[in-house]
């Protein structure tokens, strides 16, 4: 037969005693880790903890499941002393049962510990490797930047002043290191606004600029600098080599949850053996968006049949929050 008294409430209040005092083995586990160098250390405070919350766990248990049912008359009148001291093997039991108990929160918790530091780890991995790749972009934009500016400063120096004020522009938003690694597209778009402006000044009417982008996905998230090294491609391949110039259109569209990004130009196209090593910048935006994504992002270079070449990127897409997404 079953006795719901023992093989329900009895257990309920073992576990329950249980649950607070697992709360004084957590602390002893992030006061005395196993960390490697810690483990010896660690090891005495655990046993003598174990030595003391194993018995006391189960005298509480005797104990508050005593007080319950004597507080309710289930226990005959004149019997909890009787009725304690026959639990004896029970808290000799106990303890030896609760030893285990400890050490399997401890086992328990630690791992869960070595896991969030692991994952924090490889946050920290993932986010140092992104900060390399942009910083090593940042000097390969400003470059370029500071050389449009010398080519025009005995050319037209009124041209090249404007160049040099949209490059401070540029500045501050490529040597930002506090900046996310990720910002709305909208963000994105006003980052690569003085770039734009600087080629424009650069190649005068050599260079339209066309941007066919969908009002919907201004607020959805893009990495940081994503657009510049696509736009930068596209006039060094597409416009310079071309004595009449081109355009270079920016696209970006929504779909099934996937945004698409576009930079193409109407130059000749990529060469026949386009898939031999890519530049500085095409490169470090297929490694962050590697590391960003995963699996879960394309990134393509190919010819227009039309003539001129186009680089597409999918990514997830994901909405920025209101007080992220930028001034409308």
């Amino acid at each position: 037969p079953i006795d719901l008294q023992w093989d329900v409430f009895h257990e309920l209040v073992y576990w329950s005693v249980w649950a607070l005092f697992a709360q004084i083995v957590l602390r002893m586990v992030r006061r005395w880790p196993f960390d490697r160098g810690m483990a010896r250390r660690s090891l005495v405070p655990h046993l003598v903890a174990m030595l003391l919350i194993a018995p006391l766990q189960i005298t509480t248990t005797y104990a508050t499941h005593l007080a319950i049912i004597d507080l309710v008359g289930v226990l005959p009148a004149g019997t909890a002393g009787s009725w304690f001291a026959a639990k004896g093997p029970g808290i000799v039991w106990g303890s030896f049962t609760g030893s285990l108990y400890y050490w399997v929160i401890v086992g328990v918790y630690q791992a869960v510990l070595y896991r969030r530091l692991a994952t924090r780890l490889t946050d920290e991995l993932a986010r140092a490797q992104l900060d390399a790749l942009r910083t090593q972009l940042q000097p390969h934009f400003l470059f370029n930047a500071l050389n449009s500016a010398t080519v025009l400063t005995t050319a037209d120096p009124a041209r090249a002043s404007r160049v040099l004020l949209k490059l401070s522009e540029l500045l501050r938003f490529t040597l930002d290191r506090a900046a996310p690694h990720e910002v709305s597209l909208r963000q994105e778009l006003a980052q690569l606004e003085p770039y734009l402006e600087i080629q424009q000044i650069r190649f005068g009417a050599r260079l339209a600029i066309a941007r066919e982008v969908d009002q919907g996905t201004l607020d959805a998230l893009v990495p940081t600098l994503v657009l510049q090294p696509l736009v930068e491609n596209a006039v060094r391949h597409g416009i310079e080599p071309n004595p009449a110039g081109g355009k270079v259109t920016i696209r970006s569209r929504a779909t099934n949850g996937t945004l698409y990004l576009e930079v193409r130009d109407s130059g000749a196209g990529p060469p026949s053996d386009h898939n031999g090593p890519e530049g500085i910048g095409l490169a470090n935006t297929r490694a962050r968006l590697t590391r960003l994504y995963g699996a879960s992002h394309r990134f393509e270079l190919a010819p227009i049949p039309t003539g001129g070449a186009a680089v597409q990127i999918h990514i997830p897409l994901r909405r920025a929050t209101p007080a992220a997404a930028g001034p409308p």
